[in-house]
């Protein structure tokens, strides 16, 4: 029998299939003979074709025990390994006695839109049926059938994953909400599973797929936002050469080129590369605003040997925007809140000076992995990542600081606001050594796995801005009016010299030393055990003063107000029982803690907050493992917060860990095919939390915290034409966005209403390698707001807009 071949055209782990190489099916009859063969389920593999070549027994085997595509190909390529891990194919001229023949089977494998696996919750990859946790996977098909370039774009299609809009001071700065929690700068977000340190608007281009796990992940990550962290997974090299690339242009000027390329660098593919590349220069609906974004992920892999692989994965990006600030909120002569939906200001309003607001922001992210596996049960890896973020920025913007802007004629304060303009520097720097060993066992007759981890992380944190008054304007004469002050230079601001408003400078830096343990056990064929321990120790340093962009500019000014060491204990239990072969329902705990900085009366330093999550839940397979429903009710709660001293005096400012908070909410969530045609993608969230001890200030007890929505949800649906005629591959969709209304701050009362977006699309396959597309975003044209950090002022949503594109592959 002739050595193991299989040619798949889908995705092997790690590459992101072409939509082109979904070529429709040309014969039915051959698809269920080559089923009964080999005892394919063929209602398990519908429409884009799978062709899987003549294999041998154990690919048979595979495929008889339902086994999905991507696995099979796996296993093909090297019976102990995946491609994606760079293990060697078997070579060729290896034969057998016996040869097969080559038979084709035709159908879209069963993880197409969804994934069958994740790496985020655990840091090793277990299949998504047995995570006792809520985690979303948008996959690399996803992806780019739903046009996904941003993570603005992908929150949409991930249940409760909040889009809180751009910062609101003329920063290009998307802030992002999970179940009542802002995912915090550089702390939420992960590249292939270590810290990466993120801030601004960051782009898809290189990226191979989305998890996002809801809820703290500490166990894995450390200190993290308890509402959840988004791990980005770029594309890594194949053993093929590959090109591809996209041409796209939009609304607004806008122009996008995209491409893609992979090389073995050796005859035997055991050195190979990759680089991906995305280059976006527009406008948009804001007269003024500008962005010009450049992304390149660079991947290197190499097979020392069959064993032992080292690997490279970048992602280097730089940004240069032109981006405004926020509309106020306004309030008639009743005292009513009005917002600018209501016509009062035009949407393309921008709140700036576009010959003087300029921003860069650089981003520069490095992972390097050494793996070896000495046996199929057996993997120790070694990382070393490092990623830095550079945001400068001069920006001019309004603030209606002091509450709602009258639009009363007969108010003195009648279209009034103050204006702004500030120099700002954010750099966010994260360094971070790991070293890991999973080990799979059986014992008791049962099958488990342990992970180990130990490692490293310096994380710091500079933010430091200098901020000028200019002045009231009248907000409805915004354009004839003079907005922009000179701004002061910056020895003067830092020496407290020159006539300036305000300005501050922070430098927050926590070096973290962890070991941590975690496994997965079967207890019975049908329960499996999942617990985790991770012990923190972390040196914490802050200092904070009246201006200054480095630490030693801060300190002229200010004084250092935490130097202290801290450590943390936390743990994860959940458990997995399989009601069905196609559902199990599973429940579990995890903490999350937060170091926290400030001097109690006593002059000690305040402990850590706490953050301690339950959920119970439910995920099920359908339609031949096609089609998963993810169902979870969570219950949250947060204590020990540091706030003000209840006691404090005139100019005292200690603090005491008195505060807590409580979350609660549930998310369903379903992906997958419908039928042979029919794809979908649909998400539904509601969420809800309130203040529930807060001795400082009683005002602040039983109101809602900032949650974005308290209910959201989408639905995204794909047909695919499968015909013999010239409407094959032919690609319709539409999803549909809903946003309840929502509390922009916990210290006011008016609502952002609620809103609805609709969206099209349509992509043709010209050939089997090129194919072109179009998408049209809020059909509809509805006029919406997005809140913002500024407790008084609002962004208004993108209008209708188009994208059109022609992909292309070599």
């Amino acid at each position: 029998m002739s050595a193991l071949r299989l040619d798949l055209q889908t995705r092997l782990p790690g590459k992101a299939p072409r939509r082109q190489d979904f070529v429709p099916r040309k014969s039915t009859l051959a698809t269920f003979v080559a089923a009964a063969i080999y005892g394919i389920n063929p209602a398990a593999y519908a429409d884009p074709v799978v062709p899987i070549l003549a294999a041998d027994e154990n690919a048979r085997s595979s495929i008889q025990e339902g086994a999905s595509a991507s696995s099979v190909a796996s296993g093909a390529a090297n019976p102990t390994g995946s491609a994606a891990e760079g293990k060697k194919p078997a070579a060729q001229g290896e034969h057998s006695s016996q040869t097969l023949q080559e038979i084709v089977v035709m159908g879209r494998r069963p993880e197409f839109f969804r994934a069958l696996d994740a790496s985020s919750v655990s840091k090793f990859d277990v299949p998504i049926q047995d995570i006792p946790q809520s985690v979303s996977v948008l996959t690399g098909d996803f992806i780019e059938t739903a046009n996904i370039q941003s993570i603005e774009d992908a929150s949409k299609y991930v249940p409760g994953l909040a889009d809180l809009g751009l910062n609101g001071f003329g920063e290009p700065r998307s802030t992002f909400a999970s179940r009542g929690t802002v995912l915090g700068t550089g702390r939420s977000f992960k590249l292939d599973n270590y810290s990466f340190a993120f801030q601004g608007i960051l782009d898809m281009t290189g990226i191979e797929r989305m998890e996002f796990v809801r809820g703290p992940a500490s166990i894995a990550y450390g200190v993290v936002s308890y509402g959840g962290i988004i791990n980005l997974i770029t594309k890594k090299p194949e053993r093929e050469l590959s090109v591809s690339g996209e041409l796209g242009f939009g609304s607004y000027d806008n122009y996008r080129i995209e491409g893609d390329v992979n090389v073995p660098l050796t005859a035997d593919g055991d050195l190979r590369a990759r680089l991906s590349a995305g280059y976006t220069d527009g406008e948009s609906f804001r007269v003024g605003e500008q962005a010009d974004l450049l992304t390149l992920t660079p991947a290197l892999e190499y097979d020392i040997t069959d064993s032992l692989l080292l690997s490279y994965n970048g992602y280097f990006q730089n940004a240069d925007n032109v981006a405004g600030g926020t509309l106020p909120v306004f309030e008639d002569g009743d005292g009513n809140t009005v917002l600018p939906t209501k016509g009062i200001l035009s949407r393309d309003t921008f709140t700036g000076n576009p010959e003087y607001n300029r921003s860069d922001n650089e981003i520069r992210a490095s992972v390097l992995k050494l793996r070896y596996r000495p046996s199929e049960s057996t993997t120790v890896t070694a990382a070393v990542n490092q990623s830095k973020s550079n945001l400068n920025l001069r920006s001019a913007y309004t603030e209606s600081y002091y509450g709602p802007v009258s639009i009363d004629p007969n108010s003195s304060y009648y279209g009034y606001v103050y204006s702004y303009s500030q120099e700002l520097h954010h750099e966010l720097e994260v360094f971070n050594v790991e070293l890991s060993l999973q080990h799979d066992f059986e014992a008791f007759s049962r099958e488990h796995t342990v992970f180990v981890l130990a490692g490293y992380e310096d994380w710091t944190f500079t933010d430091g801005y200098a901020t000028a008054c200019t002045g009231g304007i009248d907000i409805f004469d915004f354009e004839t009016t003079e907005l922009v002050g000179e701004m002061l230079p910056l020895d003067d601001i830092v020496n407290q010299t020159g006539d300036y408003c305000f300005g501050n400078g922070n430098y927050d830096q926590q070096k973290d030393a962890n070991f941590g343990i975690q496994g997965q056990f079967e207890l019975t064929g049908k329960l499996k055990l999942t617990l985790g321990a991770r012990y923190d120790d972390i040196d914490v340093f802050y200092a904070s003063g009246d201006g200054g962009f480095t630490l030693d500019q801060i300190l002229v000014t200010g004084s250092v107000l935490a130097d202290h060491s801290t450590d943390e204990l936390t743990y994860r239990a959940g458990l997995v029982y399989e009601l069905t072969p196609q559902i199990n329902a599973y429940a579990m705990t995890v903490d999350g803690f937060q170091p926290q900085v400030g001097t109690t009366r006593e002059g000690g330093v305040v402990g850590n907050e706490h953050g301690t999550l339950y959920e119970v839940g439910a995920k099920a397979v359908f339609l031949g493992e096609s089609l998963g429903i993810n169902l979870a009710v969570f219950d949250m709660d947060i204590d020990d917060d540091a706030i003000s001293d209840p006691e404090n005096g005139p100019g005292d400012d200690f603090v005491i860990a008195g505060g807590a908070e409580e979350r609660s909410g549930w998310e369903i969530e379903i992906m997958g095919q419908l039928s042979e045609n029919w794809s979908i993608a649909a998400n539904y969230a509601y969420v809800t939390g309130s203040v529930t001890a807060a001795p400082q200030d009683p005002f602040l007890l039983g109101r809602d915290l900032e949650l974005g929505p308290n209910r959201s949800g989408s639905i995204f649906l794909n047909y695919t034409a499968v015909t013999n005629n010239y409407l094959d591959g032919l690609n319709l969709g539409a999803s549909y966005f809903y946003a309840s209304e929502q509390t922009p701050s916990i210290n006011v009362d008016y609502k952002i209403p609620s809103y609805n977006l609709l969206e099209i699309y349509a992509a043709y396959p010209l050939t089997t390698r090129v194919e072109i597309g179009i998408n049209l975003s809020n059909v509809l044209d509805e006029s919406y707001v997005l809140p913002s950090q500024s407790e008084y002022g609002v962004n208004y949503g993108e209008p209708r807009a188009f994208y059109a594109y022609i992909r292309m592959s070599l």
